[in-house]
């Protein structure tokens, strides 16, 4: 049974947000006792050079930027300056880290869509801005990897011909993929099975007045906050 005010269906019948999918993703390989076999499979399947593994950790909805240099103004009891001018890297999230010993790999996932060149490319300097960090902050420097995660249903040959020209990703994997190795234990929501082709689906243009309303409530939340300000 689902709830009268979800069309009788569960938040889970509902939700296409990559964040839950990629928890959910992490949350079975912790319980099934798979993070190891995870990282081994990842690393064999991109061809990555990583020989060491044993120490390790895996996390979503990684905000590294922001988080790390927190820590360092806490560790060396500072508050840096100019931090406003950064906004865009203290926001960034990693959809899933896995944390080595001499390699950081970033994995961005997507269910509803494709990458776009601009995604790519921020990924680019992702690898930039990480061993900067690493540099300017004194701390060792890693290797560091990026892996796409996208539908089954999403044609990667457009990612894969960029890629050769630009090396934006250092490997394309799908969900199907990860469920298709037996040892990981893995099980798509049945959500995630289909949630690329509904998005894909063309759909008639139609009209609601909720739309003009929360656009109308949009405009009045900024009015409002831009008053507080004053």
């Amino acid at each position: 049974m689902g709830f009268d005010y979800l069309f009788q269906k569960r938040w889970r019948d509902i939700s296409r947000d990559e964040r839950r999918f990629c928890a959910d993703l992490v949350f079975q390989l912790k319980i099934n006792g798979t993070e190891k076999e995870f990282i081994k499979w990842i690393i064999l399947h991109n061809k990555l050079n990583i020989t060491s593994f044993k120490d390790f950790e895996i996390d979503f909805e990684v905000c590294f930027y922001r988080d790390l240099i927190f820590d360092y103004e806490l560790e060396k009891n500072v508050t840096l300056t100019g931090k406003k001018e950064i906004k865009g890297f203290l926001k960034r999230t990693f959809d899933i880290c896995i944390f080595l010993p001499d390699d950081i790999i970033i994995i961005e996932a997507k269910a509803a869509k494709g990458m776009t060149s601009e995604q790519m490319m921020e990924f680019k300097y992702d690898k930039l801005a990480i061993k900067s960090c690493l540099k300017y902050l004194k701390l060792p420097s890693k290797n560091v990897h990026v892996i796409g995660l996208v539908s089954q249903e999403y044609d990667t040959t457009a990612i894969k011909t960029l890629n050769k020209k630009h090396n934006y990703f250092n490997g394309i994997i799908s969900w199907a993929d990860i469920e298709d190795n037996n040892t990981l234990k893995y099980i798509q929501p049945n959500k995630l099975k289909k949630v690329y082709k509904e998005t894909s689906k063309k759909r008639k243009p139609g009209e609601l007045e909720l739309i003009n309303h929360l656009v109308d409530l949009t405009n009045r939340m900024h009015e409002h906050i831009q008053n507080e300000k004053n």
